[in-house]
């Protein structure tokens, strides 16, 4: 982009609210105003045309630049004095801009006053950085003022306040150190060797200078569960440790928003990996409403990618639970913006959109989102697209394309064999299919599916059973009342990779 369109950019990323303030505090100059119509030309037009903006406001092109620079001076020092009341960051910055002001006029015991509130809030906040720079000054005005023992007191607080910082970007480092190596090979051995045997991670909470710190351990401590250790519980029970943190010193939530979203994501998700499907389904509710754009303390850009996320999560619990007509409800809610979502959870997501259109009898529209999903890359998400290629057999099956159904059948068996597809019940499952062409009559589906229903509970089918919902299969070709989603579901191994 041209930097003379920078402006343009930067007054249509104006909320309304912001527009209007910055409207009211121009007009309190008392100046030429020529900066204020440049304003609302630029508001009205699309693009910034130079020539059309110099002609309509009767001014030079030298003059249209100058009047550009001072609107935007005018503009981002109204956007500071604006957010400051949402963001403690600008405030801090302000009032630090303001006790320099006030040293560099020697009025040392103004700055002071200010200079001590600040600091107050920094601490508040846990942002040490800025009670580092606040305790420095307090330190210098103190001693210009003559009190030496406070002014030495000071001293001592930011040397405390150092240790804290520290501490805190210590564990911070080592819990992002953590999850790379998770991330990337999620190698027990590797994380043992590198991260578990490191004296941070053998602190106690109750060890460290600063909630900061503690927040980082605890979520270390969360992801160990989950990589290493493999108990769900323990680990669930660091983020609800985590939890009580941000309860007891909100504050934290604004320094800290991505570790408290965090927070709320793997409460979910560790409840519906330990089948606890209510309180999962609890805890993505409120990180969707946590992030919603309500509140003032969460950066936009962490909410919206997260706020999704806590979207697509609820689609899958309800598609777990049999929740179908919910499932394609919160689909329905979520949109176009299911394309934003990362490929591993669209594929999921869209695969549960399509197993709640098939079961509630929506098949052309449950066969599209089939096909959509057969043209992905199955280098990642095999297990997921394999699924769907079952599914795929289903829904020709409820069509009656009876004579498709040898082809369609080899073709996913084929498929699975290309993708190294090994995952326990893929042989069992994919044996029962191809049975499935021999169930034109009443008496033979009945007997297909009076087997089938031997072998679920036989457990012949592992995890095809949760991800297809089979049981439910069964019961609507047998006219069978629905069965209780949670006597079938498997009981899963943490870091199993399916």
């Amino acid at each position: 982009m041209r930097k003379q369109d920078q402006l343009s950019t930067l007054i249509g990323a104006l909320s309304k609210n912001e527009k209007r303030y910055f409207k009211l505090q121009a007009s309190i100059h008392s100046g030429d105003k020529t900066f204020i119509y440049l304003f609302d030309e630029m508001v009205k037009g699309e693009t910034y045309a130079p020539e059309k903006l110099s002609k309509k406001l009767n001014i030079s092109k030298p003059r249209l630049a100058h009047e550009k620079k001072y609107l935007e001076k005018a503009l981002l020092n109204s956007m500071r004095t604006y957010e400051q009341d949402n963001d403690v960051k600008i405030w801090l910055n302000n009032q630090w801009q303001a006790v320099q002001v006030l040293f560099n006029k020697r009025q040392f015991e103004l700055a002071l006053s200010i200079n001590e509130k600040a600091m107050q809030k920094a601490q508040a906040y846990e942002n040490f950085i800025m009670v580092i720079d606040f305790l420095r000054m307090k330190h210098l005005l103190l001693m210009f003022l003559g009190r030496i023992e406070e002014a030495s007191k000071a001293e001592q607080q930011r040397i405390s306040s150092i240790d804290q910082f520290t501490e805190a970007e210590r564990m911070l480092n080592l819990l992002r150190s953590f999850n790379t190596i998770a991330m990337r090979n999620g190698d027990p051995d590797l994380l043992l060797k590198k991260i578990v045997k490191r004296e941070e991670f053998k602190t106690t909470p109750e060890k460290l200078k600063s909630n900061s710190a503690r927040v980082h351990w605890h979520a270390m401590k969360g992801q160990y569960y989950v990589y290493v250790a493999q108990d769900l519980k323990a680990s669930i029970y660091h983020q609800q440790c985590n939890l009580k943190i941000f309860e007891a010193q909100p504050q934290l939530i604004y320094t800290l928003p991505q570790t408290y979203l965090n927070c709320l994501n793997s409460l979910s998700l560790g409840y519906g990996l330990l089948g606890n499907y209510e309180e999962s389904l609890m805890w993505a509710e409120k990180l969707e409403f946590e992030t919603d754009g309500h509140r003032k303390d969460i950066p936009a850009n962490f909410s919206s990618s997260k706020n999704l996320e806590a979207r697509s999560t609820q689609v899958n619990i309800h598609c777990h639970q049999s929740r179908y007509d919910a499932t394609l409800k919160k689909i329905a809610e979520i949109g176009d913006e299911i394309n934003n979502l990362q490929l591993g959870v669209f594929v999921l997501t869209k695969h549960c959109q399509a197993r709640a259109l098939f079961y509630t009898g929506k098949y052309d529209e449950a066969l599209r989102i089939c096909l959509e999903l057969q043209n992905i890359n199955a280098d990642m998400n095999t297990y997921m697209l394999f699924n769907n290629r079952l599914l795929f057999v289903m829904i020709h099956h409820a069509l009656k394309n009876y004579s498709l159904l040898p082809h369609i059948v080899n073709s996913v068996a084929t498929w699975a064999k290309r993708h190294e597809v090994r995952t326990p019940g893929t042989d069992a499952v994919l044996r029962f299919f191809r049975k499935l062409e021999t169930t034109q009559s009443a008496s033979s589906k009945k007997a297909f599916f009076i087997q089938f229903e031997k072998e679920i509970k036989k457990n012949t089918f592992e995890y095809y059973v949760w991800y297809l919902d089979l049981s439910k299969w069964v019961a609507d070709n047998l006219l069978l009342p629905p069965p209780d989603p949670e006597v079938f579901r498997p009981v899963k191994k943490l870091g199993a990779k399916l």
